[in-house]
């Protein structure tokens, strides 16, 4: 009975794979999120009328990025994979969270970052943010690749924590280096994803 559930584990952990299979959501949201980092620094670097711009378009940017993300890729895969390879697409109900443990510490270290704003520790808490989204989406999927991204924000973060940066700069340097790691996957996958396509016809 036991191993008839861990196969259909593994069987339902592959379907949910299909979703990352071909790198699109990664390339994507890599990129975004280093578009929105790149901002930040501007903001940061800058005053007047440049810095109100760049808090406009970082505001335009995130909004549109959460709203039209998804449905942005889904037509990415519609035009470059679905209509050649399959249709893969995850159930309407499909949670970033699998269970509520990381859901609940996910929220209590984006409380705590923004109760100790001020002092070294919010970068790290920030970082074990991150590392909560990305280990939910590794038992989600079964792609070792996001529990790699998760544990190097945390190497990231108490690196943060040892130099003394607070979270300002925790934020810039997850979404650079989250934003970098998932293009980098990203690219790699769809290599391997486009390679597989062509053999298999």
């Amino acid at each position: 009975m036991e191993e008839k559930r861990v196969e259909v584990d593994k069987l339902i952990k592959k379907a949910r794979a299909y979703w990352w299979e071909d790198g699109i959501v990664e390339i994507f949201t890599g990129l975004g999120l280093i578009i929105i980092a790149a901002l930040q620094v501007l903001i940061s670097n800058t005053r007047g009328k440049s810095a109100l711009i760049f808090s406009l378009s970082w505001t335009i940017f995130l909004f549109l990025f959460i709203l039209f993300g998804q449905k942005i890729v889904k037509l990415i895969k519609e035009k470059l994979v679905w209509s050649t390879k399959g249709y893969a697409k995850p159930v309407n109900d499909r949670r970033t969270f699998k269970n509520r443990k990381w859901a609940i510490f996910a929220l209590l270290c984006m409380l705590g970052s923004f109760i100790l704003y001020t002092r070294p520790l919010s970068s790290l808490l920030i970082s074990c943010f991150v590392f909560a989204i990305f280990i939910s989406i590794f038992e989600y999927s079964g792609l070792a690749r996001f529990a790699a991204i998760a544990i190097v924000n945390v190497i990231a973060g108490i690196i943060m924590f040892v130099l003394g940066y607070t979270v300002v700069t925790g934020v810039i340097i997850n979404l650079l280096v989250t934003g970098a790691l998932l293009f980098f996957t990203g690219i790699v996958t769809w290599n391997r994803f486009k390679k597989r396509r062509t053999i298999n016809g």
